[in-house]
């Protein structure tokens, strides 16, 4: 088993500052977010409960991490709000009496914001 270590305040108020830059970078500002650190979940690093009707979202970050896990800070923040990006479009697949129009207006958001932040990345 590894050995774990503390998250530090500074790295929990970085990983914050990273995540509310992809927010707004994904266009998905209109969400408000409340950050908590959570009991250690060794499958988990983070994780996010989003509601895309009250437009409110949590995001949970374990208190610990292995030792010598890197660089994770930029990398797992980008990776929740990529799951608050896709939030409407997992809730209306999920949906009930969802139609094809639905799923189809949501895929195209997504996609456009995918362009805007992809631009200029081209080879």
């Amino acid at each position: 088993m590894c050995e774990r270590r503390k998250v530090t305040k500074g790295e929990f108020s970085r990983f914050k500052k990273h995540f509310l830059f992809w927010q707004v970078k994904l266009g998905v500002p209109e969400y408000d977010v409340v950050f908590k650190q959570d009991a250690d979940d060794k499958q988990y690093l983070a994780c996010i409960d989003a509601d895309s009707e009250s437009c409110t979202a949590t995001v949970s970050l374990c208190k610990t991490i292995n030792l010598g896990a890197g660089e994770w800070v930029k990398s797992t923040a980008r990776h929740e709000a990529l799951h608050l990006l896709l939030t409407r479009l997992v809730d209306c697949a999920k949906g009930r009496f969802v139609s094809a129009d639905e799923i189809d207006r949501e895929y195209e958001r997504v996609v456009r914001i995918l362009e805007k932040v992809t631009e200029g990345l081209e080879g």
